[in-house]
This record gives structure tokens, C-alpha cells and sequence, in this order.
């Protein structure tokens, strides 16, 4: 092998292992990002599931802000933000619509928003 030969193969090997380490950073990115958003869909749904069961029991304030971890646990110093907004009347007479909406900081603002709807009827049939 000529030295030239050895340089080009250095060369290649180079480009090569620094593409191998890009791709494993982005990767490692992506998916730690792809995780919290799943964090923040199941924060999301959990948050909209207890104010559906608490609305059962008793009226919900119109809105509010609550801080959850990454667990899906109340905490104030959380990751995620959810707020919710409780419309009456919306989209008829008689329904509520209910809105969670939970913010996080990930490279930027992010956020991920669940709407259901309620009925005003509490178990009356018309």
C-alpha cells in the first residue's frame, strides 16, 4: 500500500465515522423529543379524564393551570403546563366544550391540545 492509499482510506474513514456520529445525535434528538411529546399526549389525556370525572361530581372551574412531571404526576415544577377552558353552551345548547391544552419548552414552544364534550343535563334525560 502506497501512502496515498493509506491517506484517501484515512479520508474515508473519517467521513464516515463523523456521518456514523451525526446520525447517532440526531437519532438520540429525535427520539428523546418523540418522547416527551408522548409524555405530553398522555398528560393531555389524563388531565382531560380526571376534569371529565371531576365534572361529574361537582362544576369544574371555567379554567385553570395545573404543572405535571413527566410521570403524568402533579408537580410545580414540572415539564409540562396544562391549561384547560371549560365554554358553555359550545357547540349547542345544553353541551360544554372542554379543552386541555399542555405547553412544554423542548428546542421552542410545543404543545398538544385534547377538546371533548360535555353534557349540561348531569344525567337527565329529555
Amino acid at each position: 500500500m502506497t501512502l496515498i492509499e493509506v491517506m484517501v482510506a484515512g479520508a474515508l474513514l473519517a467521513i464516515v465515522l463523523t456521518t456514523t456520529a451525526m446520525s447517532l445525535v440526531f437519532g438520540f434528538t429525535t427520539t428523546a423529543r418523540a418522547r416527551r411529546a408522548a409524555a405530553a399526549e398522555r398528560v393531555a389525556a389524563g388531565h382531560l379524564e380526571m376534569l371529565v370525572l371531576e365534572n361529574r361530581l361537582r362544576p369544574v372551574p371555567a379554567s385553570g393551570s395545573v404543572r405535571f412531571n413527566l410521570e403524568g404526576q402533579q408537580d410545580p415544577g414540572g415539564l409540562f403546563t396544562s391549561t384547560w377552558s371549560l365554554d358553555p353552551n359550545r357547540p349547542v345548547p345544553g353541551a360544554q366544550r372542554l379543552a386541555v391544552d399542555v405547553q412544554w419548552q423542548d428546542g421552542g414552544a410545543r404543545s398538544s391540545r385534547l377538546v371533548t364534550y360535555l353534557s349540561t343535563t348531569r344525567g337527565r334525560r329529555p
